[in-house]
């Protein structure tokens, strides 16, 4: 199970799985994309650490308020980057992009080398994007 899928105003949503209940858990992510990969800036030992270690797998939806039906949706598999360049990179890419998901990191974890910054890893298996009621087009790696 991959996760409820929640829609917001043009932010993605996404879940992951908890195990002790069975049930899927949703969560607000805010990813990057660069190319096919997703990086999300991230706490790293928090309840969704045991969540994922659990199902790897989640769920991200966009939606754009002004065209409401076409959402799109992004199923990916989701890994910890915890190298020392993917963390340089991941805090790069938060620090240059634009506000609402752009952001200085540096105001949560102080510095890179916090053990509490993380990096999380998506990769997309499956892109769904709704051209309206009943209709959409599908693309899977």
């Amino acid at each position: 199970m991959s996760g409820e899928v929640f829609i917001g105003a043009g932010r993605p949503y996404g879940g992951g799985y908890d195990p002790a209940r069975g049930r899927p858990r949703s969560r607000v992510w805010h990813p990057i994309w660069d190319g096919n990969t997703g990086w999300i800036a991230t706490t790293r030992n928090t309840l969704k650490t045991r969540h994922l270690a659990s199902n790897p797998y989640l769920s991200l939806s966009y939606l754009d308020h002004t065209d409401v039906w076409r959402p799109l949706y992004v199923d990916c598999r989701a890994e910890w980057d915890d190298t020392a360049e993917g963390k340089r990179k991941t805090w790069g890419m938060f620090v240059r992009s634009p506000e609402p998901v752009g952001y200085d990191p540096a105001g949560i974890w102080g510095t890179i080398e916090n053990p509490e910054f993380g990096v999380l890893m998506l990769q997309p298996w499956r892109i769904e994007l709704v051209d309206g009621p009943g209709e959409s087009r599908v693309w899977r790696a």
